[in-house]
């Protein structure tokens, strides 16, 4: 939304490329994990998003990792037709986690 960019919601083209993850210690069995913070770098029709996370164990931090994916087929935003991506998802999800 705030660079006025969103996926294909009839053809959506998201490709995972890379994460990383540096652990400050290995002695932490119950692993948390938070999104930190966001990024999206757009080049005409394509993007590039990278995803920051916090790793903890019992509140204290541990670790940090980033995930990058690749977006392919970008228009411009259109709020209703990307509701409608996220209620198609949300049901493909439901039905995946009922049949698990």
């Amino acid at each position: 939304e705030q660079q006025g960019v969103m996926i294909n919601p009839d053809r959506p083209l998201v490709i995972y490329d890379r994460m990383s993850f540096e652990l400050d210690r290995l002695d932490c069995p119950d692993l948390e994990i938070a999104l930190e913070s966001t990024e999206l770098e757009v080049t005409g029709k394509r993007g590039e998003a990278r995803l920051g996370f916090r790793l903890t164990a019992a509140g204290e931090p541990v670790g940090q990792g980033a995930k990058t994916l690749i977006l392919s087929g970008l228009r411009a935003y259109e709020p209703e037709a990307l509701r409608g991506l996220v209620e198609r998802y949300a049901g493909w999800k439901a039905a995946y986690l009922a049949g698990a």
